[in-house]
């Protein structure tokens, strides 16, 4: 009798553990996060697994070879419009199945941008054609800096499923006259320039891409009100973008240099930059030879990074390697490469800023796709279920590359993250392909961000220390502000063999982490030191647990509850490890 009580006891103990370990976890798991004062979107058009293979290892003789390789969140994105969907089983076991079923670059950014599914060719509006709001425009009622970048027409789909609202994506016109004139956008850089053509020679080209001529003259001339159907009347004044009270022109940018200069030094507040190429930047040029007179997307990336964080709030930017797409659509493999490498070195060059003029406890950068483009392949590859590598010839030479289509797919594209916020992803990341593993869909990008946009934001409302208009401020220049105590969601999760635990304080506390398997005992005691305040949320700084006890063995499968002690604050949560 006394065993059966004292089993009994045992089990009582333990059972009640468990609970009280659910129910913290039940407590925190929605707790508040900081904020990231600048989000920047990346969306490489058309882009899919393959067409960064190819690149990587043509520039690099080897696959996995760039910056966003090594970001902690690293998964794949369903794409799908309305009324759509992705099967893993089917995709697995029919070569032609994500032949059909795919989006256009309209419904996908507008997926993003807004987080909803929408129909072919809809520009920020809902299946029933209703307006949706942007993150951008939400970026604006927050008082940040906002801009979108492209290679290709500064109102082609992407860039407007960002800004604009319109039941068409063919509507140029009316999408270009609410971009330049009816919001609230401080920086849009892209091409359509009227009067160059895409070899970048001068020409008399359509005005539809800027919104029509009477726009283009009134932005050449500097002007805040416009005559749109010419009767000598002004009918339409630029927006209010700095919230002062007065309509803010635009500062018309076009030839090389004026790019570069704005790259470093003093800007101006608002900025429209239309290079000298019609549609593309390069990808239609005639000429092997590049087009000398427009800017890379590197440049316009820094130009406009230098204008936005001018504003203490912080910023929101959307960049677009766009004409991946159109290189991918004619199956023209070198052109591809190109378009690849100039995004891929626009994100280096966002990093760059990053850690040089900001920080990843402040930002998030995204690096994703909005679909795939020509079925990319390596050689010999389907009609079967049978998918090849692309083949690796040396770095400097054409990989083996097989298009299969000169259309979209349905295919899973990949998705990148860095910096606050980004293990956020980890929660919605709960489908799995056989191939590509654990995947997000389009739209839980803006559920993401837009819940992360609710939270506490770190560096804000705070005093900077040069005036508005000079550069170079530093992390170390500005003091975190509004940070709070959190322990985070570990990543990956679920994990094998290892995880990384991150976690944020708000005063200097010595800090602890234990681990505890579901009947209570400890596993592991990890002592970190005396932390202070700040974010510990990449591999470099949080926590690391190798996956293994006190003893050194490795731990089997199964659910693990992590709890934190720092000072007087105290989280606990709750992670799993699959063999």
């Amino acid at each position: 009798m006394t065993n059966f009580k004292n089993v009994m006891i045992k089990l009582t103990v333990c059972f009640t553990f468990i609970i009280s370990i659910l129910l913290i976890f039940a407590l925190f798991a929605h707790s508040t996060n900081v904020g990231p004062k600048n989000i920047i979107i990346m969306i490489s058009d058309g882009c899919g697994y393959n067409h960064i293979d190819a690149a990587s290892i043509y520039q690099h003789g080897k696959t996995n070879a760039y910056v966003y390789h090594k970001f902690p969140i690293r998964y794949g994105m369903s794409t799908y419009m309305s009324g759509g969907s992705y099967d893993p089983a089917r995709a697995l076991t029919q070569f032609n199945y994500v032949m059909s079923g795919y989006t256009d670059s309209a419904a996908a950014a507008t997926s993003i941008s807004t987080g909803l599914k929408t129909y072919s060719a809809a520009i920020g509006v809902s299946v029933d054609r209703r307006p949706a709001k942007h993150l951008l425009e939400r970026a604006e009622e927050m008082g940040k800096a906002t801009g979108v970048v492209s290679s290709v027409q500064l109102s082609h789909a992407t860039p407007a499923g960002f800004v604009a609202h319109n039941v068409s994506r063919n509507n140029y016109d009316q999408i270009a006259k609410e971009m330049i004139l009816d919001s609230k956008i401080d920086v849009i850089m892209g091409c359509g320039n009227p009067m160059f053509n895409d070899n970048g020679k001068p020409a008399t080209m359509t005005y539809n891409y800027v919104g029509g001529k009477a726009v283009w003259d009134g932005l050449l001339a500097g002007k805040i009100q416009f005559d749109l159907n010419g009767d000598g009347i002004p009918d339409n004044s630029l927006e209010d973008a700095d919230g002062d009270g007065s309509p803010d022109a635009w500062t018309l940018v076009q030839e090389l240099s004026e790019f570069r200069a704005l790259m470093t030094g003093p800007t101006p507040k608002r900025v429209i930059g239309v290079p000298q190429a019609h549609t593309t930047l390069q990808q239609r040029r005639s000429s092997p030879a590049f087009n000398e007179n427009v800017p890379t997307l590197v440049e316009m990336t820094r130009a406009a990074l230098n204008i936005l964080d001018n504003d203490p709030e912080g910023l929101f930017l959307m960049i677009e390697g766009g004409a991946v797409d159109w290189a991918a659509h004619d199956n023209n493999s070198i052109r591809t490469i190109e378009e690849q490498i100039d995004f891929n070195n626009a994100v280096q060059a966002v990093v760059d800023w990053v850690e040089l003029n900001s920080s990843w406890s402040e930002t998030i950068v995204i690096v994703t796709a909005d679909h795939e483009t020509g079925y990319l392949t390596g050689p010999n590859s389907g009609p079967g279920p049978d998918w090849k590598p692309i083949a690796n010839n040396g770095q400097g030479n054409l990989p083996g590359m097989k298009w299969n289509s000169g259309n979209h797919t349905n295919s899973l594209v990949p998705f990148f993250a860095n910096g606050v916020g980004a293990n956020l992803f980890t929660i919605y990341a709960n489908e799995t392909d056989p191939v590509r593993g654990k995947y997000i869909d389009n739209i839980e990008i803006a559920h993401a961000i837009f819940r992360l946009m609710e939270m506490p934001v770190a560096n804000v409302d705070v005093v900077a220390l040069e005036p508005k208009a000079k550069k170079n401020t530093t992390m170390g220049d500005i003091k975190l502000a509004a940070l709070r105590s959190e322990l985070l969601q570990n990543y990956p999760n679920p994990f094998n063999p290892e995880t990384i635990i991150p976690f944020i304080l708000q005063d200097t506390a010595d800090v602890v982490i234990q681990i505890y398997n579901t009947s209570g005992t400890l596993v592991r005691k990890l002592e970190l030191g005396q932390k202070s305040p700040g974010q510990y949320i990449n591999k470099s700084d949080a926590a690391h647990w190798d996956g293994k006890n006190e003893m050194g063995e490795q731990v089997t499968s199964g659910i693990y509850f992590y709890a934190i002690q720092a000072g007087e604050f105290a989280d606990m949560k709750k992670m799993i490890i699959t063999k």
